[in-house]
């Protein structure tokens, strides 16, 4: 399969290069205005043929076939969805990693004149997976393992300083599964860290600050006023 995977790409470079436009192709061009309005997708200036006419590119959603951006010889007219990327073993389109993201954000920095004010590289783990905390501008917030927000839970960057979004991760993967009876879902602050009580069932006890509970605090809900954590 991976042999598979760079003879396509080594057809597509070829093609692509073979495109020859010649001599003034594009003055008997009549191109039909694109924009925002009628593009249900990303305006590409000069996407067309030769460059000639700004084009549509469709955007791709997550998990969906992607082999239409094969068009071996032709301009693209349809692209992964923005942080996706087409994946030549599925053909289907996939998220980038928090490192992939990251290095296309920095490369664009870099390439500015002058450095762009509130700007923030995505956080990453040393796998190159999704950091639970992330912040932009002057606000943090939580992200799931594929980098997509979790609603509910943010803080001013200067008051980030101990805010891991651990629970809030934890919490939104048990929340989007199948819920067990009897299962266990922490309840977190609103930074996304572990609140300081946690209850199971009828039965709360303080927690640290990785949620694990304190063992010889327990009560029973109705006496959780009674919890000093």
């Amino acid at each position: 399969m991976k042999v598979s995977a760079i003879f396509l790409l080594s057809v597509i470079s070829c093609a692509c290069a073979a495109i020859l436009c010649p001599p003034n192709y594009c003055d008997s061009m009549l191109c039909e205005e694109v924009t925002s309005e009628n593009c249900e997708g990303r305006v590409q200036e000069g996407g067309s043929v030769c460059g000639c006419c700004d084009s549509c590119i469709a955007q791709i959603p997550l998990g969906v076939s992607c082999h239409q951006t094969m068009l071996l010889g032709l301009p693209a007219t349809s692209e992964c969805e923005q942080g996706s990327k087409c994946d030549f073993m599925s053909m289907t389109c996939i998220a980038k990693t928090c490192a992939e993201l990251k290095e296309e954000q920095g490369n664009m920095l870099a390439a500015l004149d002058k450095p762009l004010l509130g700007a923030h590289l995505p956080e990453c783990e040393a796998d190159g997976s999704w950091s639970a905390r992330q912040c932009t501008g002057s606000k943090c917030y939580c992200v799931d393992e594929a980098g997509k927000t979790i609603e509910g839970f943010g803080a001013k960057i200067w008051e980030a300083k101990d805010m891991t979004c651990a629970c809030a991760r934890y919490q939104n993967t048990q929340q989007s599964q199948p819920m067990l009876l009897g299962a266990f879902v922490p309840k977190c602050d609103p930074m996304g860290n572990y609140a300081p009580v946690q209850c199971h069932g009828s039965v709360c006890s303080c927690a640290d600050s990785a949620g694990q509970l304190l063992a010889g605090t327990e009560v029973s809900i109705a006496d959780i006023a009674t919890l000093t954590c």
